[in-house]
């Protein structure tokens, strides 16, 4: 919570919405991270797009 709370006092953008994404981009921010194997590679989990859709569909709003 406490990057959430700097965001807010500096007031940086509060999550994907706030830069202009919205839910019509999801499938393509899903396809285009998905393609970013040598990344998801080095995490302690393999990762599947259903993860990276819940991921970037709680990004789309910080509070």
């Amino acid at each position: 919570m406490a990057i959430a709370e700097f965001m807010m006092k500096v007031s940086a953008p509060c999550g994907l919405e706030c830069v202009g994404y919205g839910a019509s981009d999801l499938d393509g921010l899903v396809s285009g991270a998905a393609d970013q194997t040598r990344l998801l590679d080095l995490g302690p989990k393999p990762v599947v797009r259903s993860d990276l859709l819940e991921i970037f569909k709680t990004s789309m709003r910080i509070q």
